[in-house]
């Protein structure tokens, strides 16, 4: 944080390692700061948010926009998506750990909007490439549709946003944009996050 002016930055991303490779911030018309981490979960990114207002509250006075990256519809200890499943069998299911995260993520909104009633929230979900997606589109079918009708529950309730991009096959099916079937590679990151600027800039017109 130390090596920004973050008196100009307007937008934080918090994720795991695919936010971090995807949604570049130099990309972004938009200053942002990209603290996405490898492995990081709902939990830690609530925390490193936290952080983030505990230390440089007055300096982050001009913060409009946070993004937060869901990940996939049931990967474990990832983002939201964590709740649906708890483990590598998808037929089984922790509705403890559904109730746990659940609760962090409405107390991450809750932090931010008392931090800034205004704060643009977002969810993302950035898109594997095509051969992950069709291998798992079947298997992960049922976990796709609660996990889209909780995702349409926080943002109904709370008025945030949600930016699916599993549906840009332009990215998907375009296999120089990927590292590997996982992660995008640089071309990749700058494609995707040309689209996340231009749904950026929509939402100032729109507010």
């Amino acid at each position: 944080m130390r090596t920004y002016d973050l008196e100009e930055i307007r937008g934080l991303v918090l994720g795991n390692s695919n936010a971090a490779y995807a949604f570049l911030e130099k990309e972004l018309s938009i200053p942002f700061i990209n603290l996405s981490v490898p492995s990081q979960d709902l939990y830690y990114e609530y925390q490193v948010f936290c952080k983030c207002i505990r230390r440089y509250s007055k300096l982050l006075r001009n913060l409009e926009y946070i993004i937060i990256d869901l990940y996939d519809y049931i990967e474990i200890n990832e983002p939201l998506s964590a709740y649906l499943l708890n483990g590598s069998i998808v037929n089984n299911r922790y509705d403890s750990t559904i109730y746990e995260n659940k609760i962090i993520l409405e107390n991450f909104i809750r932090e931010i909007r008392e931090w800034n009633p205004h704060m643009k929230i977002i969810l993302t979900l950035i898109p594997r490439y095509i051969t992950m997606e069709r291998i798992t589109e079947q298997i992960l079918l049922s976990w796709k549709i609660e996990f889209l009708n909780i995702v349409k529950r926080f943002c109904d309730q709370y008025n945030l946003y949600f930016f699916n991009y599993k549906y840009k096959k332009e990215i998907s099916e375009n296999h120089i944009f990927y590292a590997d079937i996982q992660h995008m590679n640089t071309i990749g990151g700058k494609a995707l996050s040309a689209i996340l600027d231009e749904d950026l800039k929509k939402l100032d017109i729109s507010s």
